[in-house]
């Protein structure tokens, strides 16, 4: 539920899917939630820049530069990124970076827009995955979405020695105050709790180096564990299974989504088909 994450700052993922116009390759913009000033989560929970271990900002990019890498293999995606480095860029201003790099890049608007965060909390035993929505109309994606995070990451991390507190948050529907267009669909991905102990154990005993520079050109490595790869892995997951229903429903080859029911009400909305 959300309000277990109120001591995190402000973290969404927006998703946007539809097929390539005219048979041409989705268009799909990454980005990396938080970023330079705003640091995200951090561990231990409320640490100060210099105590903290670990920062959202810094997961949230290992994790889009991974995916970005898987995406761009597909000859059917292009991608950007709303950042590359550890720089900070307004909440309300990463929809419209990713449309302009669209644009300039490609002639046209994106088709996906994917913002990648991680879930912080006060007890550092609480972890599960989570998925955020906006509309109805992105229910269908957040639930692919959420499907693949929980059955590609396992809860709890191996070798986890701290006591440990396992629920699944599901889906939320929440307003994020973000610019709307035509045609997106939103969706965010708070895969795990950065902020629990074994997340947090997992990648300090990590070997995998990710470097992260900021806007002035000065780099620093992090190191992380191998969850970075098993997430970047679930969401490509989700998107290539998103792209090809979409490719489906654009031939009318299948009704996916007609007649699902919406149970409950906001934060907390169940789908059933």
């Amino acid at each position: 539920m959300k309000s277990l994450v109120a001591v995190v700052p402000f973290a969404v993922v927006l998703v946007a899917i539809a097929c390539g116009d005219g048979g041409q390759p989705m268009l799909v913009a990454l980005d990396a939630g938080h970023g330079g000033e705003d640091t995200g989560a951090t561990y231990p929970v409320d640490a100060g820049t210099d105590e903290a271990l670990l920062f959202e900002k810094d997961l949230n990019l290992a994790v889009i530069q991974e995916l970005a890498s898987l995406l761009e293999a597909d000859t059917d995606l292009r991608v950007v990124l709303t950042r590359e480095t550890d720089e900070f860029i307004l909440a309300r201003e990463r929809v419209d970076v990713a449309l302009d790099k669209c644009e300039s890049q490609f002639g046209r608007a994106c088709d996906l827009y994917l913002s990648v965060h991680h879930n912080g909390f006060e007890e550092s035993l609480v972890d599960g995955p989570q998925v955020l929505f906006d509309e109805e109309s992105d229910i269908l994606f957040a639930t692919s979405l959420h499907d693949r995070l929980s059955s590609g990451l396992s809860f709890p991390p191996e070798a986890c020695s701290y006591s440990y507190l396992y629920t699944d948050y599901g889906l939320t529907q929440e307003d994020f105050g973000l610019p709307v267009h035509e045609g997106l669909i939103s969706a965010t991905t708070e895969a795990y709790f950065f902020t629990n102990d074994c997340e947090a154990d997992h990648h300090l005993s990590g070997a995998e180096s990710f470097t992260v520079c900021d806007d002035t050109g000065g780099c620093r490595t992090v190191t992380l564990g191998p969850r970075v790869q098993d997430e970047a892995t679930a969401i490509y997951d989700a998107v290539a299974s998103w792209q090809d229903r979409s490719q489906d429903d654009a031939q009318g080859k299948n009704d996916y989504g007609q007649g699902c029911e919406l149970h409950g009400a906001p934060p907390l909305v169940l789908v059933q088909c």
